[in-house]
């Protein structure tokens, strides 16, 4: 099924989004099947990652084809974006826009600005120093709630990439065993380790939940019996180091939680729409046509710091692409149901006051253009 899908898309054929998913199933159940030995299965998921990655572009840049766009007259307009961590290739789709063209085939000339580790780029959209900014969903919900008129446009990261890592003798397989146990989180991980926990009915006063640094120092110290950690970033750190982890997704247990989405102000949505959706276009077209060669296009990150190390950031973007097009509806697309949930989970740990409609933290209405629907 793999290789007739890859061979018509070569062809020129398009396949719809359930034929796509159909696709996913089958992908889940080669996995399922294959339990030889680690050479092997790390084999088949490479390339199965890659081949699949060349089926979703496939569909996607059908999708493209034939697209009105809104046109610019004039000189490009400057557009600031701060990203959400440093420059890596967990943000290739804008790199693709940027270095490709797309954003100057929009009418734009787009800054792209890394974050600071110490300051939230969402705090420089609200004092007028940037157009755009990716961020976290959680810091969103909270600034929303606190008066502030800002707005999601589109979710890059449709499955977070937060995974619990634990060493293999603890004997950690599911989140039942984190009774008792210490955990390492940082940031939003606290928002979703909780959310899982009860959803699961376990007693969070049974889990010790302390602050994790940056590594993975406290686990293997065993300070720590578990902590967070980003699938695309740090743990694959840490395999190249030849460190296995037994992990727990908190996805597999009913847990939606977005990360990097995009966020502008609604001064600029009401003012400026055009722009927005110049910009939008752009940006998930990068992403669509980033993916269509992973290895070849994470490399674009060190055009921006070429001090990083290419293997990591062509592992970054390769473990990505599941997590970016989850094989359901369009690169960048959000769910009421999704919003509702991540806005309950803010209720529940009282970070927030229930003074706002969740609807209100978010817009179709660019995404909805960008597409067609």
């Amino acid at each position: 099924m793999l290789w007739f899908l890859v061979q018509s898309i070569k062809r020129g054929k398009t396949f719809s989004i359930s034929k796509l998913s159909k696709l996913k199933a089958h992908i889940k159940l080669k996995l399922r099947c294959i339990k030889r030995t680690k050479m092997q299965k790390n084999r088949l998921i490479k390339i199965v990652v890659v081949a699949s990655a060349t089926v979703l572009v496939g569909v996607m840049l059908c999708l493209w084809i034939g697209r009105p766009t809104t046109e610019h007259a004039g000189p490009p307009e400057r557009v600031s974006l701060g990203l959400s961590w440093i420059h890596q290739a967990q943000f290739s789709g804008e790199y693709y826009a940027d270095q490709k063209g797309l954003y100057r085939d929009g009418g734009l000339e787009v800054t792209l600005i890394p974050a600071q580790i110490d300051k939230d780029p969402l705090d420089d959209l609200l004092q007028g120093n940037l157009d755009f900014v990716i961020a976290q969903p959680d810091r969103l919900i909270k600034a929303r709630s606190s008066g502030a008129k800002v707005k999601a446009i589109a979710a890059t990261y449709r499955i977070h990439p937060l995974v619990f890592c634990s060493l293999p003798e603890k004997g950690i397989t599911k989140p039942q065993d984190f009774s008792g146990k210490t955990v390492g989180v940082a940031y939003s991980e606290e928002i979703i380790l909780k959310a899982m926990l009860r959803k699961l009915d376990i007693n969070l006063d049974e889990v010790n939940i302390v602050t994790r640094d940056y590594n993975f120092n406290g686990l293997l110290s065993g300070k720590l019996d578990a902590q967070g950690a980003w699938v695309t970033d740090e743990v694959q750190t840490a395999r190249r180091q030849g460190v296995r982890f037994k992990m727990i997704q908190p996805t597999d247990y009913g847990i939606t939680f977005y990360a990097d989405i995009i966020v502008t102000t609604e001064d600029m949505i009401r003012n400026n729409p055009q722009l927005v959706e110049r910009f939008l276009k752009a940006t998930l077209e990068g992403w669509a046509r980033a993916i269509e060669d992973p290895e070849k296009d994470s490399e674009l990150t060190l055009l921006y710091n070429n001090k990083l190390d290419a293997v990591h950031e062509q592992d970054v973007l390769m473990t990505s692409l599941p997590l970016i097009h989850t094989g359901e509806d369009q690169i960048g697309w959000m769910k009421d149901e999704d919003w509702e949930s991540m806005y309950k989970m803010l209720l529940d740990e009282k970070i927030i006051e229930d003074s706002v409609s969740f609807k209100d933290l978010y817009t179709m209405e660019f995404l909805e253009k960008v597409y067609g629907r």
